[in-house]
C-alpha cells in the first residue's frame, strides 16, 4: 500500500488504497460542506489555505479547477495579496480569505474576534458554519498530500467538474474523481477509478492524481 514518484523521491503510504473507510468518509464531509456555497468561493478559500500551507499538489488542483469553474487569471494572481487588492473582491470573499488565513495559521492565536465578527456579518449560520466545514477539509487535503508527497500535476486529466445550468447558474458536475486515486487508478471500491455515487447525490471531491 505505498506509492512512488512522490514529491521527495521516497515510497510514501498509499493513502485512499490504505484506510477507504476514512478516505471515503473525508470526501463525503468536503461534499457535504459545500452544499450551497457559491463554487467561486469555495476555490478562492482552498487556494489560500494551500498557498498558506506550502501544499504545491493542491494548489495546482484548486488553481485548475477555478479556471474551469471560469475564474479569470487576474484574481487568481491576487488571492496571496488580497488584502492590497481588495478592488478585485467582493465582501463575502474578502471575509472568507480573512477567516480561511486565521483557521489555517490558528496556531498563531486562533481565530481574532474582529475577523469572526466579519465573516458572522456576511454569512448566515449555516453558511458560516458549512464555510468553516470547507476550509477544515482543505486543511485536512493539504496535510494528507503534504505528508505523502503527493506531486503537483501527475495525474490523468479528469472530467470537467463544473457545469453552466439553464440561467447561466455554475453548479458542480454529477460525477468526479476522488483526491488521492490509489495506485492503478482504482477507487477503493474497485470502480475504475471512480468513487460511487452517494445517497445525497453530491458529487465526490474530485482531483487530479498525483491532493486537496
Amino acid at each position: 500500500m505505498t506509492v512512488e514518484g512522490t514529491t521527495t523521491g521516497s515510497i510514501r503510504v498509499d493513502f485512499a488504497e490504505a484506510v477507504p473507510k476514512a478516505f471515503k468518509a473525508l470526501i463525503s464531509f468536503d461534499a457535504a460542506a459545500r452544499e450551497g456555497l457559491d463554487p467561486a468561493l469555495v476555490e478562492l478559500v482552498q487556494i489560500r489555505s494551500s498557498q498558506l500551507n506550502g501544499c504545491a499538489y493542491c494548489l495546482h488542483l484548486h488553481t485548475s479547477e477555478a479556471r474551469e469553474a471560469g475564474e479569470s487569471e487576474e484574481r487568481l494572481h491576487m488571492i496571496s495579496v488580497w488584502r492590497e487588492a481588495g478592488s478585485f473582491f467582493t465582501e463575502p470573499e474578502r471575509a472568507a480569505l480573512g477567516l480561511a488565513e486565521a483557521v489555517t495559521l490558528v496556531s498563531g492565536g486562533g481565530v481574532p474576534d474582529a475577523v469572526y465578527r466579519r465573516a458572522a456579518a456576511t454569512f448566515g449560520e449555516e453558511e458560516l458554519a458549512r464555510l468553516l466545514a470547507v476550509i477544515l477539509a482543505v486543511n485536512t487535503w493539504n496535510r494528507i498530500a503534504l505528508s505523502t508527497a503527493k506531486a503537483p500535476g501527475a495525474a490523468p486529466r479528469r472530467a470537467r467538474r463544473y457545469r453552466r445550468e439553464p440561467g447561466g447558474r455554475l453548479t458542480r458536475a454529477p460525477e468526479g474523481r476522488p483526491p488521492f486515486p490509489p495506485r492503478g487508478g482504482q477507487s477503493p471500491s474497485g470502480g475504475g477509478g471512480r468513487m460511487p455515487q452517494r445517497a445525497s447525490s453530491a458529487a465526490p471531491k474530485a482531483w487530479s492524481a498525483g491532493a486537496a
